[in-house]
């Protein structure tokens, strides 16, 4: 019967390890986020990272942000389940095929792809599922209230920027809570000159952005992509055109905080026959109400955030 004590060491270790394994890193209102969870979507980021060839930051760095990022993404989760907003299975397979068909691609052969990437298909599909019904939560949540006054139309297209600028962005955002106190607007505005101090310094801005951005884009590395002048965020529409490739301005102060943008690239671009032939009054609507729906969506998030309740438990 010697063997029983190490059968029971062995379960034992394997109880122990299970605990750790899945121990909790936040709360979330009545929910929880593991430490599974959380290292499951670290290595997703860092896939993706190493896709886009940006240097993943420290660790901890990494980890703190992730974690914030799937805060939010429970928190509007839980919303939307709340409201009753699903994703049935038939308009999600849907989805995947039209995917898949955008990328020359069968089902079986995008599902291929995908495992040799490294990424478990069923995985990508409940992923897929959660993205589409916070779409719709944002949808019913934030767009459906966004109106546009003619009068904005007008007034923007009268001082409308020239059209064949574009201009690649990346952006730090330091945030501000919803009523935030004096001390708290002080606190981050000196985060916000640390940054720049260090983006001064010479510190590569990717890794700044996803160290230290609360931004959406913070884990792309603050990458706001390619923006024409006339779809830049109204905070940094007059500041861009202005900007040498490779300038950083900033801080840039606005109720939801303090922002940091560098300039990337800059080209210029011809108009085409679609462009030519879509309505100008049209077009100028669609980049305003888009305009709005980012701002009010910055500022929903954030009020998610501080009505909540979390409670960190990561381990430093």
């Amino acid at each position: 019967m010697r063997y029983i004590p190490l059968i029971l060491f062995f379960g034992l270790y394997a109880v122990q390890a299970a605990e750790l394994l899945d121990r909790i890193v936040a709360v979330v209102n009545d929910d929880v986020i593991t430490l599974t969870e959380l290292q499951e979507e670290e290595r997703f980021i860092q896939q993706r990272l190493a896709q886009q060839h940006i240097p993943a930051p420290p660790e901890d760095v990494l980890r703190r942000q992730v974690l914030e990022q799937l805060i939010l993404k429970r928190l509007q989760l839980q919303l939307a389940k709340e409201r009753g907003i699903e994703m049935d299975d038939r308009t999600l397979n849907q989805a995947i095929q039209r995917i898949a068909e955008q990328n020359g691609l069968t089902l079986e052969g995008f599902r291929q792809t995908l495992e040799r990437e490294g990424y478990d298909f069923n995985r990508f599909r409940e992923r897929l599922r959660e993205e589409m019904i916070l779409r719709k939560l944002r949808q019913k949540a934030v767009e459906s209230h966004i109106q546009l006054d003619e009068k904005e139309v007008e007034a923007f297209l009268a001082k409308r920027m020239p059209q064949n600028e574009m201009y690649h962005l990346a952006h730090i955002l330091i945030a501000l809570p919803e009523g935030a106190t004096p001390e708290q607007i002080q606190k981050a505005k000196e985060k916000a000159r640390e940054v720049m101090e260090a983006l001064k310094k010479g510190q590569d801005f990717r890794q700044v952005a996803l160290a230290f951005s609360q931004g959406q884009q913070a884990l792309q590395g603050g990458d706001l992509g390619w923006r024409k002048a006339d779809e830049l965020p109204t905070l940094f529409a007059d500041i861009v055109p202005q900007m040498k490739v490779g300038e950083v301005r900033g801080p840039i102060r606005s109720p939801s905080g303090f922002h940091i943008i560098k300039l990337l690239e800059k080209r210029s671009e011809t108009p085409g026959t679609a462009e030519a032939d879509t309505s100008l009054r049209q077009k100028a609507a669609r980049l305003l109400f888009q305009r709005k729906v980012e701002q009010a969506t910055e500022a929903w998030l954030r009020k998610l955030r501080d009505q909540a309740y979390v409670e960190i438990r990561l381990e430093p």
